[in-house]
């Protein structure tokens, strides 16, 4: 199992798809996540049915393969189709199951579990509606970590879906398991709230998938 602990910040680049820019389909995500320096850690990869993102959209089931350089398999993760709250299984050839990451109802803001391979939550996951881009980890209390959306750019946030989001850890290194559950909790919340942004960004948007509290949908799942 690849070791994340010894970097205090990742970032998690999503890679932008030309034919999805001028098509209009959705295509499949794809992301680099690379340290502070520029190096490239790990790729992840979506897989899922073509007619699912076309018309399930963000509520499609899919799973994300996550990848060293290399291109050995270092974990996936599994998301069934849901209506209100999505729930993903994070699982590595290694040693079985990870952990869950289950969203929550929250009536002003975004919150997430993250639970390990027995059902124990680990840590919680405040988002705040004042702050949208920004989710606070959050463990015994405390402040562990955070995951920041930052601003790509004006042409990329304009033309294309491709965010960036940042891992910043404000203590302690986290173990190695809820290190990688923190690495694809930033992709689900991409997935979860920020894909129908950017599908509309682009003009191209299937249908309204206006969800609970002004959100769009996304992470009110099963």
């Amino acid at each position: 199992m690849i070791d994340l602990t010894s970097h205090t910040e990742l970032r998690v680049q999503q890679l932008a798809e030309p034919m999805e820019i001028f098509t209009g389909f959705e295509g499949k995500n794809a992301y680099a996540v690379e340290t502070s320096e520029g190096e490239t850690l790990v790729h992840a990869l979506e897989e899922s049915g073509f007619f699912g993102r076309q018309i399930l959209g963000g509520h499609r089931p899919l799973s994300l393969s996550l990848r060293d350089p290399s291109g050995t398999e270092i974990l996936k993760a599994r998301r069934p189709h849901y209506w209100f709250f999505s729930n993903m299984d994070v699982v590595s050839p290694e040693a079985g199951l990870v952990g869950r990451l289950k969203a929550r109802f929250a009536l002003l803001g975004r919150r997430y579990d993250i639970l390990g391979p027995s059902g124990g939550v680990l840590a919680q996951v405040r988002g705040s509606m004042l702050r949208p881009n920004t989710f606070k980890i959050m463990h015994q209390g405390s402040e562990m970590a955070r995951i920041v959306k930052h601003w790509g750019g004006l042409g990329r946030e304009a033309f294309t879906k491709a965010d960036r989001f940042h891992i910043e850890y404000s203590r302690q290194s986290p173990s190695r398991e809820l290190a990688l559950l923190l690495l694809t909790l930033a992709i689900v919340i991409d997935l979860d709230f920020f894909e129908d942004r950017g599908r509309k960004r682009s003009g191209f948007s299937v249908g309204n998938r206006g969800g609970l509290g002004g959100f769009s949908g996304r992470g009110m799942g099963r």
